[in-house]
């Protein structure tokens, strides 16, 4: 009878712990779905410009580059107000992105002639046309504005593939 007892309670603390392992697989597998779905509704933004253009040469998506400062009133309106919205995450999907610091980066910002912030910038993955604008837009004006880069760049991609290889101006 006790030896019964002791393979009960055995057995019902074997079963406690496969259903108390499995409850934490199972959260910790929605908590890594959780995280997935949170990392989707923000934009994945690269380490540095290096980075997005690496990641940009090996997907083909074109990079979108915003030029920011800490002490820039008009650069946290962009991050708060803009770059944020739900509409703009999705836009940033066809692009790599990546923000440039202009006080830590100063030879990017100077390579790219950036005088006024914030500045967005966009360029082809092969290094292409560079388009931009200088400004805090807002969520609907920044997808537009990202929507026409992204097909001036694709349009110039292909100009460029026809001419064999020559950049069109």
């Amino acid at each position: 009878m006790k030896l019964q007892t002791r393979w009960g309670a055995l057995l019902a603390t074997a079963s406690i712990a496969a259903l108390t392992g499995g409850a934490l697989l199972q959260a910790g597998a929605r908590s890594e779905k959780a995280e997935q779905k949170r990392a989707a509704k923000t934009i994945q933004w690269q380490p540095s410009l290096a980075a997005a253009e690496k990641e940009s040469q090996q997907t083909g998506k074109p990079v979108m580059v915003v030029f920011h400062a800490s002490w820039c009133g008009a650069c946290r309106m962009l991050e708060q107000q803009t770059l944020t919205n739900p509409k703009v995450i999705e836009a940033a999907q066809k692009w790599v992105t990546v923000k440039v610091d202009v006080d830590q980066q100063p030879r990017i910002a100077a390579q790219f002639g950036i005088r006024s912030l914030p500045t967005t910038g966009f360029l082809r993955a092969d290094g292409g046309p560079k388009l931009g604008f200088v400004g805090a837009a807002g969520p609907q004006d920044m997808v537009k504005v990202m929507e026409a880069a992204h097909a001036r760049l694709e349009k110039s991609k292909a100009g460029t593939q026809e001419s064999g290889g020559k950049t069109e101006q």
